[in-house]
Order: C-alpha cells, then structure tokens, then sequence
C-alpha cells in the first residue's frame, strides 16, 4: 500500500479557495464533472463505481450517508481521503487508508487522469468509474441524487424506523469522530 506523505503546510502551502476562484474566473464550473448515473454512459451497474469521501466534508457525508441508508455499500465502494490536506490536496493517509481502487496517494490524480493537466478544485465527494477509469462526478447534489435514485433496483426496501436508528448512530459516530465541531450545535 502506498500512502501520501504527512500533511506539509510549510513545503506546500495550505489548501485554500484559490483553485476554485481560478476555475471561476476561467469561466468555467468549480465542479465540472457531471456525469450521471442512469446515463447510457454511466449506467446503474453494481460494482462498477467508487465513491471518495471525507470525514470532514459534509457534502461528501450526504453522500456517504445515502450509500448507508440505502443500503448500497455493496453495490458502491468506498474509501475516504486523510481529514488534512495541504497545498496539494486531499490525499490517502494512513489514518484513513490507502485506495483500494486505483492506488492513488493524492486524489488529484483522479483528476489528472479523467483530465490530464487539471487545474480545478480538487473536491470530494468524487464518484469514480472503475471501467472507464476516470471521474463520473464530482458534483455533490446531482451525485447524491443519482446515487439516492438511479441504484432503486438495488437498494433496501424503505423502513423508517430504520432509517432514523442508522441517522441517529451516524449521528453518533460524527459527534464523537468531531466532538469540537459537532458541540456547537
């Protein structure tokens, strides 16, 4: 397993909005993948995709939380990104593990390779597609939707009761993964 080396804020800087105002003043979306699950490019097969994720990302925790509630995590795989990052990006750590998909250290390299030379905002989550081998998504509504949607056929049949004991021990294992973020509320 190859991991990313550890955060280095003094050789690389911080990761800040800089690369999203970049892509914004290029006049071009800050998340520009938008493939859609269900598409006749992207059709809702099991196995076949990969979602990257963070723990401190809520926009990547909705997602995470559709996969969950769904009862998808056999049909989607996923794996989660370090919780730092510096001027280079999110990476795979050890504390979060190494990808088991493609083997990246940095997913940047996702990037790189569904667009050589990218030079957007590095974002999460990001639906991977293991047969093209490059990003279908890295739009969080539309991908959240599509996995909500697209995988019925494959989901868990809908229980409330359910549904609001996982919400409640997801909840749980947030508040104690983040208990300074999560106490302000």
């Amino acid at each position: 397993m190859s991991y990313a080396p550890p955060v280095d804020v003094a050789a690389h800087g911080s990761y800040g909005p800089g690369r999203a105002e970049a892509a914004r003043a290029a006049g071009r979306p800050v998340y520009p993948f938008q493939g859609r699950i269900g598409s006749p490019e992207f059709p809702a097969v099991s196995g076949r995709y990969h979602l990257y994720a963070s723990w401190t990302c809520p926009f990547a925790g909705r997602a995470v939380a559709v996969l969950d509630l769904a009862g998808l995590r056999d049909v989607v795989g996923l794996s989660y990104v370090d919780d730092e990052r510096d001027g280079l990006g999110w990476a795979f750590r050890e504390r979060r593990g190494a990808d088991p998909v493609n083997g990246f250290r940095y997913l940047s390299e996702a990037y790189d390779a569904t667009e050589p030379g990218y030079a957007g905002h590095y974002s999460v989550p990001v639906l991977w597609d293991t047969e093209t081998r490059r990003i279908v998504s890295n739009h969080s509504t539309l991908l959240t939707l599509d996995l909500a949607t697209a995988f019925a056929d494959h989901a868990e049949p809908t229980d409330p009761d359910r549904l609001r004991a996982e919400v409640a021990s997801l909840t749980a294992d947030l508040h104690a993964e983040f208990p300074a973020a999560t106490s302000a509320r």
